[in-house]
């Protein structure tokens, strides 16, 4: 490397440097493989997504805070207490104090992580849609531009005990992976010693080794630069701000990036997360393709995932009474100590999700009533809602849950329970859970910063939500806001609110809206997804 060197009025010349060698030595170091074998952490399930790094310290603090399951709400206090004196960082800190800076990366970096297991005899697999990149491995001539401009996903010791804690352990990046006319991957990972015979590029499947320790921290990272990189999709600071997208952040909102699914603001390029045995895989066959991957559903896991069916609209043919407590909407609505209540005395009845359109279904998973359950009944799918096919039937079952998973070959827009005969007097079931493997992006339903934020453009934030949605107006200090659903009935309207005021659709029913935003004269209109 180059020296600089100083030079006194005596002539006498000295650079001032540093002894590497200690450094020089470490790294120089080599250890044995490291081997563990235990079980999967169940604190990252089948219902876990990923995480956004906002710095190594906070990344190290939420990690241990989920490892251990800790409450997010007490523990996510304490990590924004805790950085904030170590570090002075935190989501209201001003200019550099609140931006994703990390050790390895720059601005136009972002990484997204999850822990994940594959032990002895399992398979790990990813699936999603590549974004666009620039060929540049081959001696290019010229970067072309892309959604991208770099995208790559490894493996880390996560363990802060391992001799080499964060070492790198196998690692792929953009033009490593196989992708199929509609730029989708199927990503599997295992020892090497239990790769998949189906496991290959001729199959559609970029395969992985995993290495010799079951659980190992996944780190993905997109690099965007503006203006010939840059993606509405991209996980970036400027649309999943700090207090959003970090896991200890005050408005932390899991549905955009926390939950293993296709619905939140990454859509189809936040990678999926499934896991089966090696023979389970074997069995999809040759030429997979993403949506042939069954959805990873567990019926040990006893609280409510992220089913496609909390967007759908469920319906019943009889009630309880006509109490909130007992209506249709109960059974897909994300929680499972709410419940839709058949009418009683009625052995024979159905309850019905409508998907919206007609869907490849992975995964049926029932949450019935320790008591007021259902011994007998059919699930069955349906394109009209008129004719219908049966895909599984249940004599003498026990209650608490029911699961179909592994589905293949299914697709319809109407999944509905034929119910047949109850254990006492009536139904009682918490959740009715439809899992589907479609991985169709379509385009943004609006990007967070749909201009830019020095303009008079106005934008929404967090797109989806479930809860509170955040209303900016670019650089007005007021601005007037509606927000209609998609028959035009005006649902809110408030005038001269200031800006970052909060639009509250808790009560809303799932599905699609529109918000229209008037500042400084400018009228713009937002397309807004429920949850």
């Amino acid at each position: 490397m180059p020296k600089i060197y100083y030079e006194l009025p005596t002539g006498e010349r000295y650079f001032i440097g540093s002894n590497f060698s200690r450094l020089q030595q470490r790294a120089d170091n080599t250890i044995a493989n490291r081997v563990t074998t235990g079980s999967p952490n169940p604190n990252f399930g089948p219902h876990s997504g990923w995480y956004k790094s906002w710095g190594i310290t906070r990344s190290i603090l939420n990690g241990i805070c989920q490892a251990n399951g800790w409450n997010r709400i007490d523990s996510g206090a304490r990590v924004r207490d805790i950085e904030l004196g170590w570090t002075g960082r935190g989501e209201f800190q001003p200019g550099a104090g609140k931006i994703e800076p990390h050790a390895t990366t720059n601005n136009y970096a972002s990484y997204l992580g999850r822990s994940l297991a594959v032990p002895p005899g399992m398979v790990a697999v990813l699936t999603g849609k590549l974004p666009t990149f620039p060929s540049t491995r081959n001696g290019e001539s010229t970067m072309t531009s892309g959604e991208v401009r770099y995208w790559s996903i490894c493996g880390i010791d996560a363990d802060p005990l391992s001799p080499m804690p964060a070492t790198t352990i196998h690692e792929i990046t953009d033009d490593d992976v196989v992708i199929d006319n509609n730029r989708n991957y199927v990503i599997a990972y295992s020892r090497i010693s239990e790769r998949p015979s189906n496991a290959n590029a001729s199959n559609g499947v970029t395969w992985v080794d995993w290495g010799t320790q079951t659980e190992v921290g996944l780190l993905m990272r997109w690099v965007c630069v503006a203006p010939f990189w840059r993606f509405a999709y991209a996980p970036h600071e400027h649309q999943l701000d700090f207090s959003h997208s970090d896991w200890a952040g005050t408005l932390y909102d899991s549905t955009l990036i926390g939950q293993n699914w296709r619905n939140g603001f990454m859509q189809c390029y936040l990678p999926r997360v499934h896991y089966m045995t090696v023979q389970q895989f074997q069995s999809l066959g040759n030429n997979l393709t993403a949506e042939q991957v069954p959805v990873w559903v567990d019926s040990t896991y006893t609280h409510a995932g992220p089913a496609e069916s909390q967007l759908g609209i469920a319906t019943a043919t009889n009630f309880l009474d006509t109490t909130s407590v007992n209506s249709a909407a109960n059974m897909n609505d994300g929680n499972v100590n709410t419940a839709w209540s058949s009418a009683w005395g009625q052995p024979t009845t159905s309850a019905t999700i409508d998907l919206g359109a007609v869907k490849n279904i992975s995964a049926v998973k029932l949450y019935w009533d320790w008591i007021f359950y259902a011994k007998d009944y059919n699930i069955r799918v349906s394109n009209d809602n008129i004719n219908w096919t049966n895909i599984a039937s249940a004599t003498n079952e026990n209650g608490q849950i029911d699961l179909y998973r592994n589905l293949s070959g299914i697709s319809g827009r109407y999944v509905q329970l034929q119910l047949l005969n109850y254990n006492v007097g009536y139904y009682r079931l918490g959740e009715f859970e439809v899992y589907v493997s479609d991985c169709n992006c379509s385009a943004p339903i609006t990007s967070i910063i749909d201009t830019p934020a020095s303009s008079t453009g106005s934008f929404i934030y967090p797109n989806p939500s479930s809860g509170f949605v955040q209303v900016h107006f670019g650089n007005a200090e007021v601005g007037d806001v509606e927000l209609f659903d998609l028959s035009g009935k005006l649902i809110y309207s408030s005038i001269n609110i200031p800006e970052d005021s909060f639009i509250d659709i808790r009560d809303q029913a799932k599905g699609v809206y529109i918000v229209r935003i008037r500042s400084k004269g400018i009228l713009t209109t937002h397309r807004l997804l429920k949850l």
